[in-house]
């Protein structure tokens, strides 16, 4: 097939017609990401030819179908929305891929209408939700006293630190727990 040859270096100014786009699909112009292209990339290195920015990815994920939302979703939603309420952030373990967009949405729009705004991201398998609206609305007391409480523990060690009460610290949410698929 086409490809670097004698004929063809791969090094032609206008591309051959309807067979590259000039830009990736969210209209950022391409780098020169074939492997050879310029002598900058080894022949037997695999070429990078997929579009891997966030806005290609996005646009990708559109033309998927949607997975339909499993119930529980918006019972998780309220559950992660208290947390956050409480301590400002929290996490969630556990959630399958197909549904972590509809799990974020429907949390933040649980925190909108408690009146917090809120940010959430995914890192490694695990969505992240804080809310700097809800820490603002935090006692300054309470954060001195877990502030405190930590540092103790910190420097104390476990054996040596005070019992805490398992609800006065925030913790993970687990996908599992409430929601069934």
């Amino acid at each position: 097939g086409p490809g670097r040859s004698a004929q063809h270096e791969g090094n032609e100014i206008e591309s051959p017609e309807g067979r590259w786009s000039h830009s990736t699909l969210c209209g950022r112009t391409w780098n020169r990401m074939a492997a050879g292209a310029d002598e900058l990339l080894p022949l037997w290195r695999d070429p990078a030819f997929a579009p891997t920015c966030r806005g290609c990815l996005r646009i990708l994920d559109s033309w998927f179908p949607t997975a339909d939302t499993p119930s529980g979703v918006w019972l998780l939603a309220s559950v992660v929305a208290e947390e956050v309420t409480r301590f400002s952030s929290t996490y969630v373990t556990g959630v399958p891929v197909e549904h972590v967009e509809v799990t974020r949405a429907a949390i933040r729009k649980v925190l909108r209408s408690n009146g917090f705004r809120s940010s959430t991201r995914v890192a490694n398998g695990v969505v992240q939700v804080w809310s700097d609206d809800a820490y603002d609305a935090l006692d300054p007391a309470e954060i001195r006293t877990r502030v405190t409480s930590a540092l103790q523990l910190i420097t104390i060690g476990v054996d040596a630190a005070p019992q805490r009460d398992p609800d006065a610290a925030g913790g993970r949410v687990d996908w599992h727990t409430w929601v069934i698929e």
